[in-house]
Order: C-alpha cells, then sequence, then structure tokens
C-alpha cells in the first residue's frame, strides 16, 4: 500500500490520487461501482476492482485514465494529484456544487411528477 505524502513531487502523485479518490467518492456517496461505471461511459473500461486498487495504492493510475477518473469525481485533474491536505482544503465548494447540481436533478424529476399528477387530477375530474 502508497502512504499518502504531503508534496506534489512526481513520485508522490499515485498516493495523493490514491487518497483523494477515496475521499472524494465517499464525500459524494458514490459507491466503487458508480465511479466505474462513469469513468467506464466516459470511454475506458474501470471495474469497481480497479477503483478499489488505486485507492488502495496497489494499481498506478496512468495519465489519461486519472483526468476520466477526476471527471467522473467531478474534480479538476490537478487537484486530484495535491497532496490529501490541499485537496481536503479545496473540496467543500465542490461537495457543494456537487450537492447544488443533485437538488437542481432533484427538483426537476419533482417537478414533473407534480405536473403529471396535475395531469392527472385534470383527466379525472374532467371524465
Amino acid at each position: 500500500m502508497i502512504a499518502p505524502v504531503t508534496d506534489t513531487n512526481p513520485s508522490a502523485i499515485p498516493a495523493n490520487i490514491a487518497a483523494n479518490t477515496r475521499f472524494a467518492r465517499e464525500l459524494l456517496g458514490y459507491s466503487q461501482a458508480q465511479v466505474a461505471k462513469l469513468v467506464t461511459e466516459a470511454g475506458l473500461t474501470f471495474y469497481p476492482t480497479t477503483v478499489a486498487r488505486i485507492e488502495r495504492g496497489t494499481r498506478v493510475i496512468r495519465i489519461p485514465e486519472d483526468q476520466l477518473l477526476a471527471n467522473a469525481l467531478g474534480v479538476p485533474v490537478e487537484l486530484l494529484r495535491r497532496s490529501p491536505e490541499e485537496f481536503r482544503r479545496a473540496i467543500p465548494p465542490l461537495a457543494l456544487q456537487h450537492e447544488l447540481r443533485v437538488a437542481r436533478e432533484q427538483a426537476a424529476y419533482w417537478a414533473g411528477r407534480v405536473e403529471e399528477a396535475e395531469q392527472a387530477i385534470r383527466t379525472y375530474t374532467q371524465a
């Protein structure tokens, strides 16, 4: 297992990505399977075990993969490569953006359901 380090020298990047991936995934409430699905949908086959191995530091992530992983987590790839301390300081605004996006999606869903219910009531009362 690669222990996270607090600098951004090239040898620290795999450990930083490992720690930051897990932190972001858990913060967002995603399972390893959900992250793998998002990366796969972006064009690179990923499995839940791939995500688990990256998080444990037993699989080194390559440069094109880190970009897709960062996109799946909604964070800039440069931030994913930073020390865990820097990552955690920068994450609160990103987490709030995620919550806002989810809230908007839920609001749109429920607005559609309200519209469907209103239409059903109109149809029922006209019959």
